[in-house]
């Protein structure tokens, strides 16, 4: 197995203090290393205890996982050939506490040093929590480096580098493919009313030891969002997966938001959309092009994993801003999360989506003349950027 080599050092006072302590990766050997070509590497560094101990690890199964099992609790480990997990495993926790302090240096596929960080590291993630390559979120915070940005411009958007970043594993199909990888490039070939994550091929290193393939990418909130449409991070509510985000890590269900949202849905399941008076307030109220081009390619990738309450975004600007065209209050929606697409040709077929309300959404709406005509444009679209060359 691959490792890098990680050489940690530590000054001390006469007295015994520590004074100042520094760590550093080095790649010896990796010149003719297959698997390399093209990718970057990532280097993690950490005290172990603050991944895999068992009790405070945050990649660790936890104190229960072994008496559960010895004690019969734990009788149908495994299903479909993975451990399920029951939930108490330490790799599920969330929020500040579940956060440990690491030193992150990032490689350019040549092997030069782009940046070394201090910053804060947490698991990410749904269900793929569970898989041994899992999802990170690097955050950057005073406490760490002395600013709240990462100082390299990572995804180069011009400017200082993001508050967060992630590292990917494609979710419950780690082991197979990197499936977000392949549809964000495909899709990025489009002129999608919608912006695509820039996905960054990875080599992951964690404390030296090789853990495989994965990408970057940027995590999907308000900051990224307000960069992306030149509006104030401030400015916007999103709807992430059936839960309202604010910036500032606000993760607050707001029941007037979900309402707002919730209430043109059932307008459009309950009115007549070949009614150009309830078709133009749908459009008053929501990006129509953004929304087919979305549900265009959600469906065309048939992502078995994705409904109102699961891996889907609606956002908007809650005030005007002056010459934004983007700040006009509509809803628009953001695609993320699309591991789980192109599973089998039954996860394509209309029965599979049918009870899922973002689909009766665009079986409602093709009622509609002119969104039907516009759907199926998005579909033709979506067959040319996924044409085999």
């Amino acid at each position: 197995m691959d490792k890098c080599t990680v050489l940690r050092v530590a000054a001390f006072d006469y007295s015994g203090n520590l004074v100042n302590s520094d760590v550093k990766e080095y790649f010896i050997g990796f010149d003719d290393k297959a698997g390399y070509k093209g990718m970057y590497n990532l280097c993690v560094v950490a005290n172990p205890e603050d991944l895999f101990d068992s009790e405070r690890g945050i990649y660790s199964s936890g104190p229960y996982f072994i008496p559960q099992i010895q004690s019969g609790e734990i009788y149908d480990m495994f299903h479909n050939g993975f451990w399920d997990g029951t939930g108490s495993e330490n790799w599920y926790w969330s929020g500040r506490e579940a956060e440990r302090p690491v030193t992150i240096e990032l490689f350019s596929p040549d092997k030069k040093l782009l940046t070394r960080e201090k910053c804060g590291v947490r698991i990410r993630g749904g269900e793929s929590r569970r898989n041994t390559q899992k999802p990170l979120g690097f955050y950057a915070r005073e406490e760490y480096s002395g600013h709240d940005y990462f100082t390299y411009d990572i995804f180069n958007d011009g400017g200082a580098g993001p508050k967060v970043f992630l590292i990917h594993n494609s979710g419950d199909d780690f082991d197979v493919k990197l499936m977000d990888y392949v549809i964000y490039s495909a899709l990025s070939k489009g002129d999608m009313s919608f912006k695509i994550s820039p996905t960054i091929p990875c080599n992951l290193f964690i404390d030296g030891e090789y853990w495989g393939p994965m990408y970057l990418m940027k995590d999907l909130n308000c900051e990224v969002l307000g960069y992306d449409y030149d509006i104030s991070a401030n400015n916007i509510v999103l709807i992430k997966s059936g839960e309202v985000k604010l910036e500032d890590e606000i993760d607050t269900v707001c029941a007037e938001e979900i309402n707002r949202l919730m209430k043109l849905m059932d307008f459009i399941r309950y009115n007549d959309m070949s009614n150009s008076e309830n078709y133009e307030y749908v459009c008053s109220q929501i990006d129509i092009d953004n929304f087919a081009d979305y549900v265009a390619a959600e469906i065309y990738v048939a992502n078995a994993d994705w409904h109102i309450n699961n891996n889907s975004a609606f956002w908007r600007a809650v005030k005007p801003e002056r010459g934004n065209p983007y700040s006009d209050g509509k809803y628009r929606c953001a695609l993320f999360d699309v591991n789980w697409s192109f599973e089998s040709e039954e996860t394509m077929t209309r029965e599979h989506y049918n009870e899922w309300d973002l689909c009766d959404m665009v079986h409602d709406l093709c009622q509609n003349e002119n969104f039907r005509d516009l759907y199926l444009d998005k579909v033709s679209k979506m067959e040319s950027l996924f044409a085999p060359d």
